[in-house]
């Protein structure tokens, strides 16, 4: 009976204080030119997503000269092996002091792949003739499941066990980029170092992830544990004062010493892959025709990144494929994938499927990006821990929920999202037990069919400027914070608005496009999406 009588006064309290930071709280307006930032409860704020995709932000992607080049076949034969060899032979050349080895250049043609393309070394570009059928084309053959190319580094992190420094202060807030240690001697400027948050069981309860429903049918339900749930953010120490350490980007959760604390560590990467690029190409995959809906035989991603930093992946169409264009997995960081886009895949319309653009690892950016057909097409996996950035993005023909997939996911923004329906939600005992999808997600000027926004306990979700019909969740939660729901906000983009105030406008310039800063975006992308053919590729 305490236990009862103690659940629903907390249950009381949390709602009292959503309710109260949904009328008192201001997520960011425009004051005299400039981001104004209203705090939250406790100090959180909304992050600055700024320092995300390639170089950690502020860099533009560097065209890498050419140092080979390989033609198609021009028949039936696998073409695995020679363009694999011609990309290992690029991987023996000397690094520039760039850190790139070259480029290899596909001249225009179809190049089948039996296999997967493997690139293991640092500082190699794949570009092609154009991701047109009439530029360079990279069929996946046959009928194993794998990407069809695979950009990963070797090991696991390694920490320096004997700098482990807990945090002095009471809670870290969301939005912050300062820790207070109870010892800095440990760190100097210029250390990399995890910052690293520990779940435990009261915060499990507090979040009601220790208590999800069954599933009628009698699915698996797994509830949370607080060991599957440490989250470990990867920073740079900018500057020390005292024991306070400034990190190159903000925290998306926040630390709280009443669920454990947090501490800092430096750590090493020694074979992390860095440095590569794909550009300027077209990935199919090969299905039995006829089975768009269920053949699952075949090449599941265009692009898998996994062990690896500062990758980009720029114009990459990829058609047919089960499950996403590009997957940045969870140990990759600083991945760019820009004016790109996910076609008609071929698969069956269930869980685990058509995740188009999926972002797992750390401080990416995805824009400018399309799909068609998808199931989840820009979308976060478990406990991905952000800064992350999607940003002027159009899904069409799409089957499912835009936003957090499962298990929170921390610190992403939706920008301009455009796109059928959008969720940041309880989605309680679903899949295995997907819960709470997400927390301190900003979904900013987006248009949708629906949205559905909640903010779980001990946490936030923000919608600012979206438009759609707002739409009660089926499991239970609070609603999240809307912000002039119905109406566009200025700025129009809240990721560009926050590089502007970083970066000098060349800097700005390089990273964003033109019609990105004047608005016209989505004619472009509803122009690149008509020009291309619904339905089975010629290539196949």
């Amino acid at each position: 009976m305490r236990l009862a009588r103690l659940a629903f006064l907390m249950s009381c309290f949390m709602a009292l204080s959503l309710s109260v930071m949904a009328q008192q709280s201001k997520s960011v307006w425009i004051a005299d030119g400039k981001l104004q930032y209203g705090a939250f409860p406790e100090g959180d704020r909304v992050p600055d997503f700024s320092p995300v995709g390639f170089g950690g932000g502020g860099t533009a992607i560097p065209n890498v000269p050419e140092s080979a080049r390989i033609a198609p076949s021009g028949g039936t034969e696998d073409d695995t092996a020679r363009v694999q060899k011609a990309i290992d032979s690029i991987g023996k050349l000397p690094l520039n002091e760039g850190g790139f080895r070259g480029a290899l250049v596909f001249d225009p043609g179809a190049y089948r792949i039996g296999g997967k393309l493997t690139v293991g070394v640092d500082g190699i570009v794949l570009r092609g003739s154009g991701s047109a059928s009439s530029g360079t084309v990279l069929i996946a053959t046959g009928d194993e499941r794998r990407p069809l190319i695979e950009a990963v580094g070797g090991s696991e992190p390694i920490e320096d066990e004997s700098t482990i420094t807990q945090m002095a202060q009471a809670r870290v807030p969301v939005g912050a980029s300062t820790i207070e240690l109870a010892d800095a001697s440990s760190f100097s400027v210029g250390d990399r170092v995890r910052v690293s948050r520990p779940a435990s069981d009261q915060w499990i309860s507090d979040i009601g992830m220790d208590d999800l429903p069954p599933r009628p049918e009698g699915g698996v339900v797994s509830n949370w544990t607080a060991e599957g749930y440490v989250f470990n953010f990867e920073r740079e120490i900018t500057a020390i004062a005292g024991n306070v350490l400034t990190l190159d980007a903000p925290m998306p959760q926040a630390l709280d010493q009443k669920y454990g604390g947090g501490h800092v560590v430096k750590y090493a990467w020694p074979d992390r892959l860095q440095n590569v690029g794909f550009e300027n190409l077209r990935l199919v995959s090969e299905y039995a025709e006829g089975q768009e809906e269920s053949d699952e035989a075949h090449a599941t991603e265009g692009i898998l990144i996994n062990r690896a930093e500062n990758i980009w992946v720029r114009d990459v169409v990829a058609k047919h494929f089960v499950r996403s264009a590009v997957t940045v997995d969870r140990h990759a960081r600083f991945v760019t994938v820009e004016d790109s886009l996910c076609l008609d895949p071929a698969s069956r319309i269930t869980g685990g499927r058509r995740y188009s653009f999926y972002l797992i690892g750390q401080r990416s950016l995805v824009q400018r990006c399309a799909t068609r057909g998808g199931r989840h097409d820009f979308i976060t996996g478990s406990r991905t821990g952000g800064p992350n950035a999607f940003v002027d993005c159009l899904a069409v023909n799409t089957h499912e929920d835009i936003g957090p997939h499962h298990r929170w996911a921390m610190g992403t923004l939706w920008d301009n999202i455009r796109g059928g329906v959008i969720r940041a939600r309880n989605r309680a005992n679903r899949g295995t037990g997907h819960g709470w999808a997400g927390a301190q997600n900003v979904l900013w000027n987006c248009e949708g069919s629906s949205f559905t926004v909640q903010s779980p306990p001990t946490s936030w979700n923000l919608a600012v400027g979206c438009i759609g019909d707002r739409v009660i969740n089926e499991y239970k939660g609070e609603d999240g914070i809307y912000e002039s729901h119905g109406k566009h906000v200025e700025p129009r983009s809240l990721f560009i608005a926050q590089l502007q105030e970083r970066y000098e406008d060349s800097v700005v310039r390089a990273i964003v496009s033109p019609s990105q800063l004047n608005g016209s975006i989505f004619k472009d992308l509803h122009k690149r999406l008509d020009a291309e053919k619904v339905g089975r590729d010629e290539s196949l």
